[in-house]
C-alpha cells in the first residue's frame, strides 16, 4: 500500500502568505500589541499543523486551515472589535490577487470568522482553526500567554484590575470547549490543571 504523501507547508502560496503576513504585522502593529502579534500567529499555525496531522486532513484541507491560521488576526491592529471580519477581508483580497479558487477562499474566510469569541465553528476545518487559536489554554504556556494578553489590555486602557482579569480568565476557561477530538484528549487535561492553578491564585489573592 502506498503511503499518503504529506502536505508541503512550503508551497509558493504558503510562503507568499507567510511573508505577506509577517511584513504586514511588522509595518502596522504597534509594540504594545504583546499577544496578538507575529509570535501568536506562528504558534497558531504550528498548532493548526499539529491538529491537522492528528486528524489526518487532506492536502486541500490542510491548505485551507494553514492559510486561515496565517491570516486570522491580521486585522487586529485596528482594534479588537470586528477584527475577524477585517482579517477575512484582507485574506480575501490577497487570495483573489493570487487567483486562489473562490470556493477554497470562502472556506478560508469561514475559518477566520469562526475564531470570533464565543467560538461557533460549523465544520471540521473551522474546528481545527478555532482549537489552534486557543491552543495555549491547554498548554504549559497558559500563564505566560495570559500575562501577555493582560499587558496588551493594559496598553489599550482596560479598566480591569489584575484580580478582575484573573477572574475573567477563569470564567472564560470554564466556558470554553475544544472542538476536535484530539484537542479534547490532549489539551483538555492540561486545561483543567491550568484552571485549577488559576483558581488557587484567585483564592490566595482574596486573603
Amino acid at each position: 500500500m502506498a503511503l499518503k504523501q504529506q502536505f508541503s507547508f512550503n508551497t509558493p502560496l504558503i510562503k507568499a502568505t507567510r511573508d505577506y503576513v509577517a511584513a504586514y504585522i511588522a509595518a502596522n502593529f504597534p509594540s504594545n500589541i504583546t499577544y496578538h502579534n507575529m509570535g501568536h500567529v506562528n504558534e497558531v499555525v504550528k498548532a493548526a499543523k499539529k491538529i491537522g496531522k492528528a486528524i489526518d486532513l487532506s492536502d486541500d484541507e490542510f491548505e485551507i486551515v494553514v492559510l486561515a491560521a496565517w491570516f486570522h488576526d491580521i486585522g487586529y491592529h485596528s482594534g479588537h472589535l470586528g477584527h475577524e471580519n477585517r482579517s477575512a477581508d484582507i485574506a480575501k483580497s490577497f487570495l483573489l490577487e493570487k487567483e486562489f479558487p473562490a470556493e477554497k477562499t470562502n472556506r478560508v474566510i469561514g475559518c477566520i470568522k469562526a475564531t470570533r469569541v464565543p467560538q461557533e465553528p460549523s465544520n471540521l476545518l473551522e474546528d481545527v482553526v478555532c482549537d489552534a487559536d486557543l491552543y495555549h489554554l491547554g498548554s504549559d504556556k497558559f500563564e505566560e500567554k495570559s500575562d501577555e494578553l493582560w499587558d496588551e489590555l493594559k496598553a489599550q486602557g482596560t479598566d480591569l484590575s489584575y484580580f478582575e482579569w484573573l477572574k475573567t480568565s477563569r470564567d472564560f476557561i470554564k466556558s470554553h470547549k475544544y472542538h476536535t477530538s484530539c484537542a479534547r484528549e490532549k489539551l483538555g487535561p492540561i486545561k483543567r490543571e491550568n484552571l485549577r492553578r488559576l483558581e488557587q491564585t484567585i483564592e490566595r489573592m482574596k486573603q
